[in-house]
């Protein structure tokens, strides 16, 4: 059992005890320590001997009983001066292997599916509660429709599928001159954004099957690309250190300048007014469009930051990388939580559609962790 808790405890000291009452603190050993999850939300009082809390195993023992039913504790910041404790479980099970799994895995909006691709030109989407799998023939990246009904892919052989998961019937669309690297559903699932190595974006309409827009101006391979929530802008980032932000219809363009390196993930918060990204420089960086300044950087990988998501309330964001490690941020605050126990890359982190759910997946592996409240998530 003691594999399950794979978590930090770090301890912050409001004082130094001085050594005159060393004896007397001796007879006051325990503490009561509020518990929350890592949205505010409390979870419980504990008591805690200050002089174990940099005893995992001990710390584990007195709080997992606060946790709901099927979770198991993943990380615990206890932050003496405060009297608290911040916690994120983990969801069992603790991770669900899918041995087919390559190197573009995805996950549906509503965490109950996942999808990847490889070089040996299928597409494989599990349902992650039967753990039945469905091949599709195409290779390289992916998306899921808001629905959750629709799969889009682009690869090194240049067109764009979109698959029917029920009928697995499938079209193609065919326009970009070389690898497409990314692609992405408008929420309104009516349109498809692709990004490519021929340095451009192109917007798809699903119904005509037709390219509607053509956007250009990037000076490199287009690595990444997202629809903001209402449908008309469109941001994508790429090899050279920028990102940039499309009004679709009218092809207004406005260019956010910060990055050091490659641009590899980019998305909208939920009110569409900021923009985040992430890249080869290591950090994510918080983008106010109005203004088109960076509001905020964030740190803490050691190495590409792949993969970035806004919570549904957009207090919390997320990201992962290829340190195998998921980070989880209060952008107020900007306190943050190190989610460990991947083995690989992580290349998708997905917030449930009631933000207390948060999903990460690297190769062969997904892994859930919950931060919200003690309600129990089926």
């Amino acid at each position: 059992m003691n594999d399950l808790f794979i978590y930090f405890i770090s301890v912050s000291w409001s004082s130094v005890i001085p050594r005159h009452q060393a004896s007397l603190t001796s007879f006051h050993t325990n503490m009561s320590f509020q518990v929350e999850y890592f949205s505010g939300i409390i979870a419980g009082q504990v008591t805690l001997d200050h002089a174990k809390l940099q005893n995992t195993k001990y710390v584990s023992g007195q709080i997992s009983p606060l946790l709901p039913e099927g979770m198991v504790l993943d990380y615990a910041l206890v932050k003496k001066q405060d009297n608290l404790v911040l916690v994120v479980p983990k969801r069992l099970p603790l991770q669900m292997k899918f041995p087919k799994m390559q190197i573009h895995p995805t996950l549906s909006p509503c965490g109950k599916f996942v999808a990847s691709g490889g070089r040996d030109k299928t597409v494989n989407v599990w349902n992650l509660k039967t753990q039945e799998c469905m091949t599709l023939e195409h290779t390289g990246c992916l998306a899921f429709s808001p629905c959750g009904k629709f799969v889009v892919s682009g690869g090194y052989d240049k067109p764009v599928k979109v698959w029917n998961l029920e009928t697995q019937e499938c079209i193609t669309l065919e326009g970009h001159t070389d690898w497409v690297r990314c692609v992405a559903f408008s929420p309104c699932g009516k349109f498809v954004a692709s990004g490519s190595d021929d340095k451009t974006v192109k917007v798809w309409n699903l119904e005509t099957q037709e390219c509607i827009k053509t956007l250009e101006g990037h000076a490199g391979f287009v690595h990444c690309v997202a629809f903001s929530p209402c449908g008309k802008f469109v941001a994508f980032g790429s090899r050279d250190k920028k990102v940039k932000v499309w009004k679709v219809e009218t092809q207004e363009c406005i260019t956010l300048e910060g990055h050091t390196d490659w641009v590899r993930c980019v998305v909208f918060s939920l009110c569409g007014k900021f923009v985040a990204s992430g890249g080869d420089d290591k950090v994510v960086k918080v983008w106010n469009l109005e203004t088109q300044e960076c509001t905020m950087t964030m740190e803490g990988h050691t190495n590409y930051v792949l993969c970035v998501a806004f919570s549904p309330c957009g207090k919390f964001l997320a990201f992962g990388g290829d340190d195998a490690k998921v980070k989880a941020w209060k952008v107020e605050t900007q306190e943050c939580m190190t989610l460990e126990g991947h083995t690989g890359w992580v290349r998708c982190v997905v917030f449930s559609s009631c933000g207390r759910m948060l999903q990460g997946v690297s190769s062969q592996e997904v892994k859930a962790w919950h931060l919200g409240t003690m309600v129990d998530v089926k």
